[in-house]
């Protein structure tokens, strides 16, 4: 919370009192931190027990890959930007140094990318499978549906009911063409 206040009139310099009576005029406003990304170190010591023998470290926290420099969701961020924003190689690595302030190689980029893409592959293929079912379904020959990566994630009745809702507003995909197929 910010409280911002006047000491002096703009237009003729006098010292303000505040009315107390009055309520506060507030505006709340997202805004991209100046360092949105954080470096965190994580130390794990090893341990053993005395009783069987066994020695080993804690398990890194979710998110995190052994021996990997960039946290799941920088990944994540990174992946959609490939994926699903379509940057080429030099946009995405213009983003990740110059917005989030994370110096960065196309190498590490791959790696980043190919760990998004390993972590939906199960999503994917469940995905497909479900698509393979009989029944009515949507399939859309572009990536510009507006809820279609909602869908993916929501069950039968939601894509069914996308698939009307699409026909009927074709403003939603952009200039490609919903089709429903009885697979």
């Amino acid at each position: 919370m910010v409280l911002l206040e006047l000491e002096n009139c703009p237009v003729c310099e006098t010292e303000l009192e505040e009315v107390e009576e009055a309520p506060l005029k507030v505006q709340q406003v997202a805004e991209i931190v100046e360092q949105p990304v954080e470096i965190r170190e994580y130390r794990r010591p090893l341990y053993q027990c005395p009783n069987c023998g066994w020695s080993g470290y804690s398990r890194m926290p979710l998110g995190v890959k052994e021996g990997f420099s960039y946290g799941g969701r920088l990944c994540s961020i990174v992946g959609w930007l490939g994926y699903g924003g379509n940057l080429t190689w030099r946009k995405q690595e213009y983003f990740v140094e110059y917005v989030l302030g994370i110096p960065i190689s196309q190498g590490s980029l791959a790696k980043m990318q190919r760990w998004f893409q390993e972590s939906l592959e199960s999503s994917y293929q469940q995905w497909l499978r479900y698509m393979r079912e009989p029944g009515v379904r949507c399939v859309d020959e572009t990536t510009y549906c507006a809820r279609w990566h909602q869908v993916l994630v929501m069950g039968s009745y939601q894509l069914n009911s996308l698939c009307s809702d699409v026909s009927s507003h074709p403003q939603f995909c952009g200039a490609g063409k919903v089709v429903r197929e009885r697979l």
